[in-house]
């Protein structure tokens, strides 16, 4: 639990279920009840999702002949207006998710509000999940080979190079290729005889493979899946396997941790302690009683640990769904939880467990996988973990103190959550990367009072420059060309909160180097964007030469080209020829200064730009622009 913009209970505030402001219990609908058991005995049951058992009939859900109208790839005319609608992923399921776009469409016969969702469209503008960010899913294991997951999965590089049956980097867990399976103790990490969807569900909200023509999209589908299995067939497991699976995570570098489960207390210490002591932010779902858990604790939603969110469900209205936990003091913030579809083993076979197979929904028709519906605070969680997992992609110096304020300091609030939960707000991935976030560490390198040492950090700060590590900016060296292109890119689309086409309006083919490789550094895609829009060109080889250093007078001419700025009288001695009025028009919007030698002004235009300078420029060319002054 995170004690942040916590809101005073209202005095007498009467606590009623189907009181307004609060969705009423769907019918067929089931919720498990509190299960006490002796500290010493504790074990944790994976938070019972609530099925969907209502039948989809012809216009209460939007149907698979309105999709198949769209078409992969495609959007209704109307959502063909928002500011972000060129980040629609071709997923044929995507319209299907009002938790990522809710544009008021009907699920199971409801009618949503627009706008209640955590605006995945705008948080794409800026990053869908660096690979670096790694998020363990703490739960019944996930189907590897799912086809929606592909390329998902975080991967232990000295065990996927080593050999099998070994432990090949000595971490006491052989085979870890993608995670551990701490109940059966092997590598293992989906068992069909299980008949566990739960942990496949969570990691398709949170990673889902956007833009490959099937299933469903993630939340922050660039980020890499740790998967450490916990639950058993009956869906249980105990305190020190937990903690086993939480140090293994923190060992290998995990950076966000999801837990969709927990019981009712009593709890035991132990848990809340190495959560508190760890490293990683931890989200944690409220559980599905019905309860205020400011009154009745559910663990380990419950621990108190700066470091650990507290999760409710929503529904397609912005309402608290009758079924979740609530509470000012003990849960922070709501995600959709409600009628959400995501991933499902295509096996799942529970013969011989005695486990019962829940009636999930499934979803026919958008590709090669398994789909269903399901809902509970187990699937609000993975959202807010998806949220978190993009604001530490864009943000990565953020302690996960400080990454679990960016993400309820920007959660949007909802009238119908006022009251339920601490920030009275759904969380939203827009706001979590588009909000600036407190000020990097300082770089040993970039001190106070050194040249450009304002810009450099609040350049950082907005997130449209990185050093090399937490504390290395190295603001001397040269930026190169592709370089130079994701920072003016970055700059402008932050500034209009749209994003560039990487193609031609007009159906031309787009710009290709065969020297720039969309996988290097993830500069590429900027690269394309700068090309289409005409800010920067090739050589007359086809060439782009990316690691080239780019220089001064090349800078100002790709800035110039981003901004508009037309020509003015060109200040420098030392600049002439046909950019002469191009550099001129960047002096004289502040963007460009050069240096005044004896009262002559010096421009050096064939000079490399360096970090600290190219930092510099995309900041002043964000504020430059017409759309990012007005934003100041």
């Amino acid at each position: 639990m995170s004690r942040y913009w916590r809101r005073p209970r209202e005095a007498g505030r009467p606590r009623q279920r189907g009181e307004e402001g609060r969705a009423m219990e769907p019918t067929g609908g089931r919720r498990c009840g509190p299960r006490r058991m002796p500290r010493h005995l504790l074990r944790w049951r994976r938070i019972r999702t609530r099925v969907l058992r209502w039948t989809m009939t012809v216009g209460t859900l939007l149907s698979l002949t309105a999709l198949a109208a769209v078409g992969p790839g495609r959007v209704p005319p109307a959502a063909a207006a928002t500011p972000a609608a060129g980040l629609r992923p071709s997923d044929p399921g995507f319209p299907l998710q009002w938790g990522l776009a809710n544009e008021g469409q009907a699920v199971f016969g409801q009618p949503g509000t627009p706008g209640a969702d955590v605006g995945v469209l705008d948080a794409w503008i800026l990053t869908r999940g660096a690979p670096t960010v790694t998020v363990a899913v703490i739960d019944s294991g996930v189907q590897l080979d799912h086809p929606d997951l592909e390329g998902a999965f975080w991967t232990n590089a000295a065990e996927a190079a080593g050999r099998p049956g070994r432990d090949d980097d000595g971490n006491r867990y052989v085979d870890d290729v993608h995670g551990f399976d701490f109940v059966h103790r092997d590598a293992t990490l989906f068992d069909p005889a299980d008949g566990e969807e739960h942990g496949t569900h969570i990691a398709g909200i949170i990673a889902a493979r956007a833009d490959n023509g099937e299933g469903v999209a993630g939340v922050a589908p660039g980020v890499k899946i740790m998967v450490l299995k916990v639950f058993d067939g009956r869906g249980e497991t105990d305190t020190a396997t937990v903690i086993e699976a939480i140090r293994y995570a923190r060992r290998m570098g995990a950076r966000i941790v999801n837990m969709s489960w927990g019981a009712p207390g009593p709890v035991d210490p132990a848990l809340c302690r190495v959560i508190a002591q760890s490293p990683m932010l931890f989200v944690a779902a409220a559980g599905n009683e019905a309860q205020d858990l400011d009154v009745a604790p559910f663990y380990p939603a419950s621990c108190e640990a700066p470091n650990l969110l507290a999760v409710a469900a929503a529904e397609n209205r912005g309402l608290l769904p009758v079924f979740s936990n609530y509470g000012l003091e003990a849960v922070d913030v709501a995600a959709p939880g409600w009628s959400v579809l995501s991933t499902l083993p295509t096996r799942d076979e529970p013969a011989g467990t005695g486990q019962e197979p829940d009636p999930i929904p499934r979803q026919p028709g958008l590709g090669r996988g398994t789909y269903g519906w399901m809902h509970g605070t187990s699937m609000a969680t993975p959202f807010v973990t998806a949220a978190a997992a993009l604001a530490a992609s864009r943000y990565p110096w953020l302690t996960p103190e400080q990454l679990a304020q960016q993400v309820l300091s920007t959660a949007q609030p909802l009238p119908g959550l006022e009251g339920w939960v601490g920030t009275g707000a759904m969380v939203s991935a827009g706001n979590a990367v588009w909000a600036e976030a407190v000020a990097p560490p300082p770089f040993r390198d970039v001190t106070a009072g050194m040249a450009l040492y304002d810009e450099i950090l609040r350049a950082a700060r907005l997130g449209l420059a990185q050093g090399y590590s937490a504390t290395r900016f190295a603001p001397d060296e040269p930026v190169t060309r592709h370089q130079f292109a994701k920072l003016i890119v970055g700059a402008v689309e932050r500034a209009t909160r749209r994003p560039l086409p990487d193609r031609p309006p007009d159906g031309t083919p787009a710009p290709d180097f065969p020297d720039v490789d969309e996988r290097d550094g993830n500069l590429g895609p900027y690269v394309l964007k700068a090309a289409v829009a005409g800010w920067i060109q090739g050589y007359p080889d086809g060439t782009f030469r990316p690691q080239r250093p780019i220089t001064r007078q090349e800078a100002a001419i790709v800035v110039a080209r981003a901004l508009g700025l037309g020509e003015a009288p060109n200040p420098f001695v030392d600049v002439a020829g046909r950019f002469a009025g191009t550099v001129g028009a960047v002096a004289r919007a502040g963007i460009m200064q050069g240096v005044r030698v004896r009262g002559v002004r010096y421009f050096y235009p064939h000079r490399s730009i360096t970090r600290a300078e190219a930092a510099a420029v995309a900041l002043r060319a964000h504020d430059a622009h017409p759309q990012g002054a007005a934003a100041r």
